[in-house]
């Protein structure tokens, strides 16, 4: 009788518990966080919390998590289709930043939903508040090397050199050595139009891990077109050899770098797509046996 009479946050758990409701809940906020370092909290954890006190002040992060999460969903591009027409992405990205900004509105600082939004803003072609949103992001300690190299990379699309390099000082800073963090340099500086710089980036990468430097997708001819942008002739050789080396795999990777259709079709390499394709023409000018063969008919 005692225990129903008693003020329910003040009351045991259960009848016999030597946990009052409220210190289990403290005990649950703690381990949400505990358990998961990304500044969401876990979510499993949080809808317990929820459960047992809705006016609980995390009531707020788990809604703001769960909408980050559906804007994050909704973004994505592997949600996409090939019959998805481009109205149909642009206003699914729409929606998505909606959603990022309710979340905002209940956790200002929660890292899905400033993701989720600056990804909305990306595949909408909208640098300037994309990068604005990854300032933001980089700003709080739940901020990762991918985050910041996401934001060098929307510095360097939206052509602010400034931001650029603080970026570069504060990422280097927090996340010293980082491979991550200088492969997105390297494209950063391809975005802005600096060869040079690229070329150092892409060949400190390549030193510090040539196994990560030859699985990514983007770093051989990125660091190819790096090469052939600067201009030199010993740079443009450098450029032709490595080009031909990898397009010499004859892998299917290998033969899609072959392909002018491919590369025109690839959107990850809007950046460089001018260079490199200025660069096949040139490799499979010198080595004709490296064009792509037609099909047999």
């Amino acid at each position: 009788m005692r225990w129903h009479l008693t003020p329910r946050n003040s009351r045991p758990l259960f009848p016999h518990s030597p946990l009052s409701l409220a210190d289990q809940v403290n005990c649950l906020s703690q381990r949400a966080f505990d358990t998961d370092s990304s500044g969401e909290g876990d979510q499993d954890i949080l809808k317990e919390v929820y459960f047992l006190n809705p006016s609980h002040p995390l009531a707020n992060r788990l809604a703001a998590g769960l909408l980050a999460n559906y804007a994050s969903q909704i973004a994505s591009p592997s949600e996409d289709s090939s019959s998805t027409s481009g109205e149909e992405r642009d206003a699914r990205r729409k929606s998505a930043i909606k959603y990022a900004d309710k979340a905002l509105s209940l956790d200002p600082a929660s890292p899905g939903a400033l993701r989720a939004k600056a990804n909305g803003l990306w595949w909408l072609k909208q640098p300037q508040e994309a990068l604005a949103v990854r300032q933001q992001l980089c700003a709080t300690p739940h901020a990762t090397e991918v985050d910041f190299g996401d934001a060098m990379r929307e510095a360097g699309r939206a052509g602010n050199r400034t931001i650029f390099q603080l970026l570069l000082a504060d990422g280097e800073r927090r996340f010293p050595g980082s491979f991550p963090l200088l492969l997105q340099r390297a494209h950063a500086c391809l975005e802005l139009k600096d060869p040079a710089e690229a070329v150092e980036a892409f060949a400190a990468a390549r030193t510090q891990n040539p196994r990560a430097f030859h699985e990514d997708d983007l770093s051989h001819p990125g660091y190819a077109a790096a090469l052939w942008a600067v201009g030199t002739p010993e740079s443009k050789r450098q450029a032709i050899s490595d080009f031909s080396a990898l397009i010499g795999r004859r892998s299917d990777y290998g033969t899609a770098w072959a392909s002018r259709q491919d590369i025109e079709s690839n959107s990850d390499i809007e950046h460089f797509r001018p260079i490199l394709l200025d660069l096949l023409t040139a490799t499979l000018a010198k080595h004709p046996d490296l064009a792509p063969k037609a099909p047999p008919k």
